[in-house]
């Protein structure tokens, strides 16, 4: 190891916490410091989906197909469930048998996804009837 690298990357630590003071700089000062540590949070989280869109966009670009950005990551996911098959069996079965693992795993995939869908939306509907109490609350209070 260089004998610099750890100012190196001192200083690279010293550069993303610049960037994330600087979020918090940019909010206003009058503001709780709760409230702008929020709008720094959001701020920060914009600007890395941003960044992530643009290298999600800059792949495709590259990429021939959508289904080419992915086939390393199927073929890898389909090679784990071969290899966890019984070496003994004949090959159509092992492929049978991995096939059949990979679409239990993608319907557990799909399950989850659905489950925190329906919460979501549960939560977002408790939330809008709570702000409508609210507002009724105000309202009578007035």
């Amino acid at each position: 190891m260089p004998p610099d690298a750890s100012k190196r990357s001192a200083t690279a630590r010293a550069g993303a916490r610049g960037l994330h003071d600087s979020f918090y700089a940019a909010t206003d000062p009058d503001l709780p410091d709760e409230e702008r540590q929020r709008q720094a949070e959001q701020a920060r989280s914009t600007f890395y989906r941003g960044r992530a869109r643009m290298g999600a966009h800059a792949r495709n670009a590259r990429a021939t197909s959508r289904a080419a950005i992915t086939q390393g990551a199927r073929d890898a996911l389909f090679r784990k469930y071969y290899d966890a098959t019984d070496p003994d069996l004949p090959e159509e079965e092992r492929q049978r048998q991995a096939k059949s693992k990979e679409s239990e795993f993608m319907q557990g995939i799909a399950l989850r996804r659905e489950t925190a869908r329906k919460r979501a939306a549960i939560a977002m509907n408790n939330l809008t009837e709570a702000e409508a109490q609210a507002a009724a609350f105000d309202a009578d209070a007035v």
